[in-house]
């Protein structure tokens, strides 16, 4: 028994020992634009390019001013659909479309609606009439339909040299507005992201 207490007051001593060892993080605030690679994996820089890149192309091509000049100025109103990620890397797509919404709806050129999740929320807050004031409750059934989606897909295609030393990561963001009514794809870009990377 001893020899058991001996051994636990050893094990505990030992653990606390390494813990006590653990470097702290130095931390370094950086300038959010700057590019800071920690290895090969998708990043905020990449993210941040692929906004970019897709929004000054999305306000810059035709299809916006033809569809306003067919409508008489009417805004369409956007929803953000299904961005899959078809890369073998963990990849939020809101990285790179949230900055896209923002830069669309800023411009004022469009409407946006808010996504689905948050939608189901609204709702509830409406159908919540048991502690609203009856005069200010919201009228259910009154969402306006998104008139074009927002769909997508990145992509990954990674070499490796045979040593294994050196490697190429091609990412491929295609971003596309789709007609909710009509299904027809009304702009698409692609967005593309070349890394190398060397041991």
């Amino acid at each position: 028994m001893k020899l058991l207490t001996t051994l636990a007051i050893g094990a505990i001593l030992t653990a606390g020992g390494f813990a006590g060892c653990a470097r702290e993080w130095d931390i370094d605030r950086r300038d959010p634009q700057e590019v800071t690679d920690l290895d090969y994996r998708f990043n905020d820089s990449d993210a941040r390019q692929i906004a970019q890149g897709v929004s000054e192309d999305a306000l810059s091509k035709p299809w916006l001013d033809n569809w306003l000049q067919e409508r008489g100025g009417e805004r369409p109103m956007i929803v953000v659909g299904n961005i899959r990620n078809e890369t073998d890397e963990y990849i939020d797509p809101a990285m790179f479309t949230s900055p896209v919404e923002e830069t669309l709806l800023n411009s004022g050129r469009v409407r946006l609606k808010a996504q689905r999740e948050l939608r189901a929320e609204l709702r509830d807050e409406r159908l919540d009439i048991d502690f609203n004031d009856p005069a200010s409750v919201k009228r259910a059934a009154m969402e306006v339909n998104a008139d074009l989606m927002l769909v997508g897909a990145i992509r990954l295609d990674s070499q490796k040299s045979r040593s294994g030393n050196r490697m190429i990561r091609y990412y491929q963001a295609t971003l596309e507005f789709i007609d909710v009514e009509t299904a027809e794809k009304l702009w698409i870009h692609n967005e593309e992201i070349k890394k190398a990377a060397q041991r």
